[in-house]
């Protein structure tokens, strides 16, 4: 409970804007008891890794390797200077994963050693040129990247995009993909185009798939569309990992389809793994889709221990909100 609880809070902390996301969770509380329950939960690791120590130790290679710093220092030299919104209104970002999946991600790699990977959406390279690192690193395995980036200051190009997409573009002089370093390359193949159109045909060519990683359209069907693709090629054991999955319900309506076939494991309430087949260790599985939260003790301290940190870390902000969400306890509220 000690590492769920410190991970929860160091994840507030790292939020750009943690108001946000108290105003969020006021609004909507099951999504502040969704937020507690996923994030911090150890059965993922349990699932996919022999000890803690030992996704930590595959972790830390790279992020003490320097790659994650100069990829970032790339993404800054970049976008310096490139400010403006995309057509349907959203400001320009570089639309990197965050750390902490992509730490996650790599240490998967290194452990599954995969021979075939397969992910949807690029954009600017981040999170693959971290997987690429993780294969050669292996000495095996190869990398096929599916594509359509969006190109800053394109609006014609612009319009074809998914009316909820955000703000994630790659610069007008870049390719999609142009982060990673040549290096890295010999063990990646990039295909650029819609996944709707791009990934049957290649699917059909790679036969197997060892681990499949969605991050581009978060819209319903295409989420829907891809995971059911990928999971009817991945192999048995092989690892599906989803990324935004709070963007549509498309993650929950195919865990339910998938629910006799495998088991599903939350990183946090962003990223998650579904591992085909019954490899995975039973009583991880049973931490993964206990959601009787109300019947749980330690769950409701959690619950507890978490609202008290938050509301001392940010009183003020926590404050302005809930008078503002609820006025008519300005008469006793004591802050």
């Amino acid at each position: 409970m000690f590492h769920r609880l410190t991970t929860l809070v160091a994840d507030v902390r790292s939020r750009a804007n943690a108001s946000v996301a108290i105003d969020r969770a006021l609004r909507d509380p099951r999504l502040l008891l969704r937020y507690i329950r996923r994030t911090g939960s150890s059965a993922w690791i349990r699932a996919v890794f022999d000890t803690r120590r030992e996704y930590e130790q595959l972790a830390s290679e790279v992020r003490e390797s320097g790659l994650i710093e100069e990829l970032q220092r790339g993404l800054g030299d970049a976008f310096a200077g490139l400010s403006g919104s995309t057509v349907r209104g959203a400001g320009y970002v570089d639309g990197a994963m965050k750390i902490g999946h992509v730490l996650a991600l790599y240490a998967v790699v290194r452990k599954r050693r995969p021979a075939v990977v397969l992910e949807t959406g690029v954009c600017n390279g981040f999170s693959t040129a971290i997987l690429l690192e993780g294969l050669r690193r292996n000495d095996t395995g190869h990398l096929y990247s599916v594509d359509l980036p969006e190109v800053a200051g394109d609006i014609d190009g612009g319009r074809q995009f998914w009316s909820g997409k955000g703000g994630a573009v790659v610069p007008p002089d870049r390719p999609s993909g142009w982060l990673v370093p040549e290096q890295l390359q010999d063990r990646w193949t990039l295909c650029l185009g819609r996944s709707t159109a791009v990934l049957p045909g290649l699917v059909n060519r790679l036969g197997q798939i060892d681990l499949f990683i969605h991050d581009s359209e978060h819209s319903l069907e295409n989420q829907m569309f891809e995971f059911r693709l990928a999971w009817q090629h991945l192999c048995p054991g092989g690892l599906l990992a989803a990324s935004d999955i709070n963007c549509s319900p498309a993650f929950l309506q195919f865990c339910e389809e998938i629910r006799d076939a495998g088991h599903v494991y939350f990183v946090d309430d962003g990223l998650a793994f579904m591992v085909k087949g019954h490899e995975a260790r039973p009583h991880t599985a049973r931490t993964n889709r206990g959601n009787t939260f109300a019947a749980s003790f330690w769950w409701q301290l959690l619950f507890l221990l978490w609202v008290g940190v938050v509301s001392a870390l940010y009183y003020r902000q926590f404050s302005d909100l809930v008078l503002a969400r609820f006025p008519a306890v300005r008469s006793w509220w004591p802050w």
